[in-house]
């Protein structure tokens, strides 16, 4: 995500962590609508692992 100290790192996963779990916490509270959060992590992540993965894992 192109955050190389720790301090920033520590945020974003912080903000990262926080925006995975907002769908499961909405599907909660609504339960006419089930979010799988493993599903919105999956679209989100995957993509991402495959651009590093190109990368060579940087």
């Amino acid at each position: 995500m192109g955050l190389q100290r720790h301090i920033p790192q520590l945020y974003g996963a912080a903000v990262i962590g926080a925006l995975t779990m907002l769908p499961r916490r909405l599907a909660r509270s609504q339960p006419a609508l089930p979010l799988p959060v493993g599903l919105l992590a999956t679209f989100i992540g995957g993509p991402y692992f495959m651009k590093l993965m190109a990368k060579g894992g940087r």
